[in-house]
């Protein structure tokens, strides 16, 4: 397998492994489009169908070789859990596979060859697989190995999950009791996921713009009788993940007054996009620009574009003139909305959020914070460069 870019020749004995992406795996969802699949994670035989409850992590590493843990846990009975741990080795591309092939199980005409987009020409194959589930919870004591069922591949690229044209893997495999008496011997299994990278956004204060809204107002975070206005001291951090969930972190301070400032940190959830059955959500959109910045009089924010997240709770933590203080914001009324326009405030991209709030312990100098107000979230989101 050809070297990418990027990477220095694994055989060189002065390299040493390093990760060279780390990737975010989450439950496979079938898009029915394409696939007839059901959405299952991991299916072991006589055992039950698993699904990931946490800590899952994809590493590509320099040796072309790949590293993945997770949590997972029975769709039926939560308390039957394992700890997985896999390596994949061997990688090829497909032009370099002999002996043995991908497995194709989107509609025919998904893939290239019938007129669609997913091409697995372009897929990795790991021809070698080693996995150990380790039990917890109910099945605590109970050790599993894995392998590759004979003559397949653990296959990754888009489309390979057999589920979607997300970028995913999945393999046919075959499993086995090292440990423990409470379950069969062995049988077969099926592995199927998405991988994504975790896409990390600055966030900073929306400024209102003409013509799209003419308040000339510049805010992160507004909290009406508790703080003035606040905004991102060197920028927040908006962090949208591929299961669905995204936070919202950074240190906000008043403007006027620097020293009176939180840690913000957000966390959302329920993510719907466009194609969702749910997109939009009840009570969303939320205009807020001019009427004429909307794409159906002539404007360039189409809100059909917008993606949503519709709970969201987090906390304020108060710093330096507001140490001790504490603030705890949940959702109010309309989802909160991503994209172009979607900050209320201009036609750059970003985000908007409508809050409950509640001052939960009051600074430990004696200042004085308002017990229970509303609030709101504007904010710039812009595409950090590392």
């Amino acid at each position: 397998m050809g070297v990418p870019c990027g990477r220095k020749d694994p055989s060189d004995p002065e390299v040493k492994t390093i990760v060279v992406s780390t990737l975010s795996p989450s439950n496979v969802r079938v898009d029915p489009a394409v696939s007839a699949a059901e959405a299952v994670t991991l299916t072991l035989e006589g055992l039950g169908t698993f699904v990931f409850v946490g800590g899952q992590q994809w590493l590509d590493l320099s040796d072309e070789t790949a590293e993945f843990r997770a949590e997972v846990a029975d769709l039926a009975d939560r308390s039957r859990r394992f700890q997985l741990a896999m390596r994949a080795v061997d990688a090829r591309l497909a032009r370099e596979l002999t002996g043995v092939g991908f497995e194709l199980g989107l509609d025919p005409s998904s893939y290239l060859s019938g007129g669609g987009t997913v091409d697995p020409q372009r897929w990795v194959a790991y021809l070698r697989f080693f996995g150990r589930l380790t039990g917890a919870g109910a099945l605590a004591g109970t050790e599993l190995t894995l392998a590759l069922a004979p003559g397949t591949v653990l296959q990754v690229g888009e489309g390979a999950n057999n589920a979607n044209r997300y970028f995913g893997a999945s393999a046919r495999l075959t499993w086995h009791r090292a440990a423990g008496t409470a379950v069969p011997e062995g049988g077969d299994a099926r592995l199927s996921m998405t991988l994504q990278a975790d896409r990390v956004l600055r966030a900073d204060a929306a400024r209102s713009e003409m013509p799209y809204e003419g308040s000339n107002s510049r805010h992160a975070i507004t909290l009406p009788g508790i703080t003035n206005t606040l905004v991102f001291v060197n920028g927040g951090q908006f962090t949208e993940r591929p299961d669905g969930t995204a936070r919202l972190t950074g240190i906000a301070a008043e403007e006027s007054d620097p020293e009176r400032a939180f840690h913000v940190d957000v966390r959302l959830s329920g993510r719907i996009a466009p194609g969702d059955a749910a997109h939009p959500p009840t009570e969303s959109p939320k205009l807020e620009l001019n009427s004429g910045s909307y794409i159906g009089a002539g404007g360039p924010v189409d809100p059909a574009e917008w993606v949503y997240y519709t709970d969201f709770h987090g906390s304020l933590v108060g710093l330096r003139a507001l140490s001790g203080a504490r603030l705890e914001v949940v959702r109010r009324g309309p989802a909160f909305q991503v994209g172009f326009g979607a900050n209320g405030k201009n036609a750059n991209f970003g985000g908007a959020g409508w809050l409950d709030t509640v001052v939960v312990q009051q600074p430990s100098n004696g200042a004085f914070l308002g017990g229970t107000t509303g609030g709101d979230i504007n904010i710039d989101l812009e595409a950090g460069c590392e």
